[in-house]
């Protein structure tokens, strides 16, 4: 459990908070957006939890 984090605090399942970038950056604030971009983030987070879970697993 991690105390300082408010919304991972009341977690009771395994719990992974990913921060994909600032909305004080003009450029990622505009991305987000993009419907290609939000493939590409997903895209990516598929691939390492993958990564992950085949080198935990093996």
């Amino acid at each position: 459990m991690c105390l300082g984090i408010s919304v991972l605090r009341e977690a009771t399942d395994l719990a992974v908070l990913l921060e994909l970038g600032y909305m004080s950056n003009l450029k990622k604030s505009v991305a987000v957006h993009s419907s290609v971009y939000q493939e590409k983030l997903a895209r990516g987070i598929i691939s390492g939890v993958f990564s992950y879970y085949y080198q935990v697993s093996v």
